[in-house]
Order: C-alpha cells, then structure tokens, then sequence
C-alpha cells in the first residue's frame, strides 16, 4: 500500500501572451512571437549533432476536467501522420520522433541531421494535420494506452494519487482516464486536435548547430503558415483540499506538497526542502515537473512505508535549519540541470513558455540563493 499525504499552499498566476522578442545570457537564444500568437524560440549548440525540434502545444486549450486522457490519445494517433507511416520516412531519412502528454503541454520532438530542418518542418505539417479517425482506430490506440497504464510504476501512481488529492479534476493524469478514452467519439477528439493546435497553443523550439537568424526565419516561417486560431485561457490549477491520507495499490510513501508557479520563490523553496528531505532517506527521490502553474513537488520512497512520514512528522525548528544550506546546494544543482545542455535548456524553457511566454529560468536559480528557513 502506499499512503500519501498532503500540505497545502494555494497560489495561481494568471499568464499573459505578447510579442516579446528577447536575447538570453550565453548561449545565446532568441525568443520571438509569430503574429498568429505562436512562438518560436532558438537556441544555437554550434557542436550538436543533429538539430532538435519541439513542438509544444499549450494544455489550455482543452478542458481535461471532462476529457481525461483525450490529448493523450490525440498524441498516440496525430504523430503516426495520415498514412500511419510518418515514423518509416523520419527514419529513412535518418530523423526520429518522440511525443510526450504533460500536464501543461503536448509535446512532439523531432531530430534531424544538421541542415535538415525542412524534414522536421513537413513532419510537423503532417502531426498537425491528421485527423479523420475511426471509432476503430480510437479503440485499437486505447487498447495500446490500456497496457501503458497497466505497467505505470509505483512512483507514478503515488504521485497521481496526491494530484487528485490535491486538486481534483484539475490536476487529471496526462495518462487520461481509461473509461473515458474507450468512450471518446471521432467528434470529440477531432474537437480537442482544433484546439490543442490552435495558433495561440504553439511554442516551437529549435535547437542545435543553426544561427539565431536563420534558425528564427525559418521557425516563423513555418508558423506563419498555419491558420490563425484563438486559444481559450483554460483551466487555472487550484489545490481544493486540506491534508489527507489516501492508500494506493502500490507498496511505498510519499508526501507532496502544491505549489505556485516555478517563478514563485515559495516554490523554489519547497523544492529545496523536498531535495534536502529526500537526501537524508536511502533510495528517497523528488519528484516535480517545472511548470509556469500551481504544480506538486512529491518526496517519496518505493518499497519502505513508514520511514519517510517519521522523518517529516520529526522535522522541528532547528533540523529545518540544518537541512537549508543542504537544500540550497540541492536546489542550485536541480536548477543547473535542467538548463546544463541546449537540449535540456530547449526542452524546460519550451515547456514553461507553453503557459508562459515571458518565463526566465534564470529567476529560478536566482531564488536558490535566497531561501530561508521560514
């Protein structure tokens, strides 16, 4: 069995989309917003071998109180492209492809051999593109996602659990709900692939052995093309509940803890709390996604149950300030992590400016510096 439990700290943020052309620190970067309300964003890795492209496509655009798991099944079937073999040309062209569900984005990846940029653009076209699906191809793809979920880890479903536990609906699984993804109608996907895919969702991120300016003019090119379509704000996350207890068919523990925005310094320091408390449990792990959204930071332990609640529950004033130095070590290493190569910077900053076009990571490893115990 696994028990989390949770503390609770409200906070939202509301996010605004402008035209916010922006050079970052080294290695130089350009963000720069298409007119249409996409974005493009590049970042030069002058000795990459092969140039990385993400598509983002922004989860506001679809209501998952009531859809559970629809952009999940859109992510199986879009990026087989119309034909189902859109993997075969990417391969016989030495590109690969990989897509992901996030909480706050879709994302399809795309890698391509250096000045090959246009097999990934044609590759994107068909991603976005397909659609026409059959009652039959949504029940073969829920079957595929069926056995997915069947092989989720311990980790995972802990975490999901204090998701649920924390903000209902609002914070569905990407996974989806099974029940709802059997029942999904041809309509109604077609309805969230229009509205994951409008305009004002995209944020594509182009990183590896390209200039600013070549990089830029493509990417804008590219968006450029694509039909002009209003996204809605969607649903903003707001923890619901006070703390609780709630058993899983998994065997281990965990505790989590809602948090604002990532540019929030409170967020920062529940971070560097969680990796401070994880560091003093063998085979203890954090767990947290950077978001621009209320999110979750989780510390759990798979296999023991009892160790990790103790060890909090024993927390007073003066270990709280021996785990902070312990913590703001931590933090700052997370922090570098997830910006330490272009492919790392690409894919967190793609994945914040889904929801947040003006997000600076570099706020985030300013705050480090500063977390106190309180």
């Amino acid at each position: 069995m696994i028990w989390p439990s949770l503390l609770l700290f409200a906070g939202c943020q509301a996010t605004a989309l402008r035209q916010v052309p922006d050079v970052g620190q080294d290695p130089p970067r350009l963000r720069t917003q298409v007119p249409n309300g996409s974005v493009v964003l590049v970042e030069p890795a002058p000795q990459a071998k092969n140039l990385t492209v993400h598509l983002f496509a922004a989860a506001r655009g679809v209501d998952e109180t009531k859809t559970s798991g629809l952009r999940h099944l859109l992510e199986h079937l879009c990026v087989k492209g119309p034909d189902g073999k859109l993997d075969e040309r990417l391969e016989s062209n030495g590109a690969f492809l990989r897509a992901r569900t996030f909480r706050d984005a879709l994302d399809i990846q795309i890698d391509v051999p250096p000045g090959k940029l246009q097999i990934a653009f044609d590759a994107l076209s068909e991603v976005l593109q397909t659609g026409g699906w059959t009652a039959t191809d949504i029940a073969r793809e829920a079957g595929v996602i069926e056995q997915e979920l069947a092989l989720q880890s311990d980790d995972a479903a802990l975490t999901s659990a204090l998701w649920r536990q924390a903000y209902g609906g609002n914070g569905a699984d990407p996974m989806g709900d099974l029940a709802t993804i059997q029942a999904t109608t041809p309509e109604a996907l077609e309805a969230t692939r229009k509205a994951t895919f409008a305009c004002g969702n995209l944020v594509l991120v182009i990183e590896g052995p390209i200039g600013l300016t070549v990089g830029t003019k493509q990417g804008v090119a590219f968006l450029s093309k694509l039909p002009t379509g209003k996204s809605d704000l969607g649903v903003v996350r707001i923890p619901k509940s006070g703390p609780g207890r709630v058993e899983v068919e998994a065997y281990g523990e965990a505790r989590g803890v809602p948090v604002p925005p990532l540019s929030d310094p409170i967020c920062v320091a529940r971070l560097c709390a969680a990796l401070a408390i994880a560091s003093e449990l063998q085979d203890a792990y954090m767990t947290y996604t950077p978001s621009a959204l209320n999110g979750m930071v989780v510390v759990g332990q798979v296999g023991e149950v009892g160790k990790l609640g103790k060890f909090i529950d024993s927390l007073d004033d003066r270990a709280a300030d021996g785990l902070l130095e312990r913590g703001r070590i931590l933090g700052a290493r997370w922090a570098a992590r997830q910006v330490d190569s272009p492919e790392a910077s690409g894919f967190t900053r793609g994945l914040l400016m889904s929801r947040n076009v003006r997000f600076h990571f570099e706020s985030v490893q300013e705050a480090m510096a500063h977390v106190s115990v309180a």
